[in-house]
């Protein structure tokens, strides 16, 4: 089992999370990985190639937020 901490410092995770955390439940959907928010981090656990997929895509949707300020559930699907 494998474990990443991801950093959201400067992210607005309103935005990246969702309302009612709405995309962070489609990630959650799409991977068998346990994440967790705490603060300004994601903690996500899981195996090994799945943990990489999950901060390949965070990074991704922090990025494309960064860029478009702002996130939609197209985003995230």
């Amino acid at each position: 089992m494998k474990q990443k901490k991801i950093s959201l410092k400067g992210v607005d995770q309103l935005q990246l999370l969702g309302s009612h955390d709405e995309h962070l439940h489609l990630i959650e959907e799409a991977f068998r990985s346990k994440i967790v928010v705490r603060g300004d981090s994601v903690l996500v656990s899981g195996d090994a190639e799945d943990v990489n997929e999950v901060e390949r895509l965070f990074t991704e949707l922090i990025f494309l937020l960064n860029r478009n300020g702002r996130l939609d559930s197209e985003d995230v699907k």
